[in-house]
């Protein structure tokens, strides 16, 4: 179920971008929309690892909790468009 929501985002992201753009620009448009989900994955192992080193695994889940409630509370603030 996970694949069928990925390639369905994935989808409806290059759709929305091409409606926008057209066909100039949609490299740099696209490039600049996943920059930031791009960087998060990169850097998420190194931090956890550092987190874990330094602290323990207890508190390194305590923060993926939290990080998933702010992302959740994000998600709750958004209204579908009208």
């Amino acid at each position: 179920m996970a694949g069928v929501q990925s390639s369905s985002s994935g989808s409806v992201r290059v759709v929305i971008v091409l409606c926008i753009t057209q066909v100039l620009g949609y490299g740099r448009v696209v490039g600049r929309i996943a920059r930031p989900a791009q960087i998060c994955q990169a850097l998420s192992p190194f931090v956890l690892a550092y987190v874990i080193g330094r602290w323990s695994g207890q508190v390194a889940l305590e923060i993926l909790i939290g990080v998933l409630l702010v992302a959740l509370a994000c998600f709750a603030v958004l209204r579908r468009p009208s």
